[in-house]
């Protein structure tokens, strides 16, 4: 318009030149109260999530405890098997009649 403007009469050309600067400021502002306007919900929405939150002092919280199965009983034929017995001298595994170890000799 601002190049044409000497084909319109005088009063339309500015006019028309006044109310686009003037829709331009519009349009600046009327984002900038949208973003304000968003950027205060945005606050707003995080102050009651900060408030809610029950333990703003920073203590420690206490642990929680979780229950631990019991352990699996053993079974009946695992119990009446008699307990393997080793050298203490050099931990071969020995039979329970034996006197001396078959593999190094020492006394048991």
């Amino acid at each position: 318009m601002v190049e044409n403007g000497s084909m319109f009469p005088p009063n339309i050309a500015s006019d028309a030149e006044t109310g686009a600067k003037l829709m331009k400021i519009a349009g600046i502002l009327y984002l900038t109260i949208i973003l304000i306007i968003i950027g205060f919900i945005l606050e707003v929405i995080g102050y009651f999530k900060l408030s809610s939150l029950k333990n703003l002092s920073g203590e420690a919280r206490a642990p929680v405890t979780s229950t631990q199965p019991a352990p699996a009983q053993p079974s009946p034929a695992a119990q009446s098997q008699p307990a393997k017995k080793f050298c203490p001298n050099c931990g071969a595994q020995v039979s329970g009649s034996e006197k001396y170890c078959p593999s190094c000799g020492s006394e048991l």
